[in-house]
């Protein structure tokens, strides 16, 4: 039951979010439909950069930018790449280790 609300919460934050990347979207919301195993594992990156970023909407809003450490690449582009919750983590991790020093 907790991951269902998880993940309703998330959805309602990538819906708000993601209503100027339809494709994105639509393509989120497919897997969630046919192969909602596949994002269970993202369920604790997300966990992981909302407490980094402090807030749900910033932890969305960090998949969706850019970034440096993915040469420019999207957190999302992760979401398809056999490692991808594992260096996403791993990003997060370096993030919360800069903001402690």
């Amino acid at each position: 039951m907790a991951h269902h609300l998880k993940i309703l919460r998330i959805a309602q934050e990538l819906d708000e979010q993601l209503a100027d990347q339809p494709e994105l979207r639509a393509e989120l919301m497919m897997l969630a439909e046919n192969a909602p195993h596949e994002l269970l594992p993202w369920l604790n990156v997300v966990e992981h950069a909302e407490s980094v970023l402090g807030d749900l909407h910033s932890a969305v809003a960090w998949f969706r930018n850019p970034e440096s450490t993915l040469n420019g690449a999207t957190p999302a582009s992760l979401l398809y790449q056999p490692d991808g919750v594992e260096l996403a983590q791993t990003i997060l991790t370096k993030m919360q280790q800069k903001k402690r020093f």
